[in-house]
């Protein structure tokens, strides 16, 4: 009785918290999901950010629909006291810009508040990665899989240093993306953007018998993704980052053992070989080369690195 009188509240709760949800800002969230087609976690950023922006003016009576850009600057400083990081920051201002964007176009207000709302200075973040080194030895001590999960953690570990790709990518990889008479591999990345990426000789013949184990391991049941749990349906993402960190937990000393790290270390070796950061931009699906230029820093250590051991006067 008890229970099914907190399932009763707290679904009450929940309704009469979406009831006081905009229509307006219904339509916002419907415009991103099925025209922008964002991704299920940016829509949900997106609606955090403007729903706590319209708590922070409820406290001074007004609502979205009468925000100024007074009430946009005090909100950003309020984050800033309370001690917000600059990318958190930056990504709130953005979601208000395209939030009243979106009302310009639906005539809901005449003016953008968040427009001339500049973006905190962030301070430059040096990606982890793994080294060569490290990566070699971890090929290296592979031992020869014993079952389909052993094969398919290893196919995934590959996968990502391979391609690069980020983690919902590989998720969502079905065998019809793969195309082994062109040796490559579609992927769809944010905002549903199609890519193809690059398979090498070695990694395609790993696919192939990994392939025929899952297959197996399915038996007759219908799933079309390359990845399967152990109840052969599609992996969430905490399988996925448990995968690798167990993995890398073998291999290596870094804290961070997260898939991520993994797309960092295929951007950065490509790049310490010579490759074009415009390629190794399209690679990664990033919108901009500023997003790329991230691993430019390494690469920059790497060149000071030999130029300390190989040059006579160093």
């Amino acid at each position: 009785m008890v229970f099914l009188v907190y399932v009763c509240n707290n679904f009450l709760f929940k309704l009469h918290f979406y009831t006081f949800i905009p229509m307006y800002l219904k339509s916002f969230l419907n415009y991103l999901n099925f025209e922008k087609r964002a991704s299920k976690h940016t829509a949900v950023s997106y609606e955090t950010d403007i729903l706590q922006f319209k708590k922070y003016l409820s406290n001074t009576n007004k609502t979205l629909i009468k925000a100024e850009y007074k009430d946009v600057r005090l909100w950003v400083a309020s984050l800033m006291t309370k001690g917000n990081k600059a990318k958190t920051i930056n990504r709130k201002i953005s979601s208000l810009k395209s939030f009243y964007n979106f009302l310009i176009k639906t005539e809901n207000v005449k003016v953008n508040p968040a427009t001339n709302i500049s973006n905190l200075k962030e301070p430059q973040r040096t990606p982890n990665f793994i080294s060569e080194k490290e990566i070699d030895q971890i090929f290296d001590n592979m031992p020869n899989p014993q079952n389909y999960f052993e094969y398919r953690n290893q196919v995934i570990f590959e996968m990502f240093y391979n391609t690069g790709i980020r983690r919902d990518e590989l998720i969502n990889i079905e065998d019809k993306h793969i195309d082994f008479s062109q040796e490559n591999i579609l992927i769809f990345g944010k905002g549903k953007k199609e890519r193809k990426i690059p398979l090498n000789n070695s990694f395609i013949k790993q696919l192939k018998n990994y392939i025929r184990e899952r297959n197996e391991f399915k038996g007759s049941q219908v799933n079309d993704f390359l990845f399967l749990s152990k109840r052969k349906t599609k992996l969430y993402p905490k399988n996925v980052y448990n995968i690798i960190n167990e993995f890398l937990n073998k291999s290596i000393s870094s804290e961070k053992k997260s898939p991520h790290i993994l797309r960092h270390t295929f951007a950065t070796h490509l790049l310490n070989k010579g490759a074009d950061l415009n390629a190794i931009k399209e690679l990664l699906g990033h919108s901009s080369l500023a997003a790329t230029q991230i691993y430019t820093h390494n690469s920059i250590e790497k060149l000071k690195e030999i130029h300390k051991q190989a040059h006579p006067k160093s």
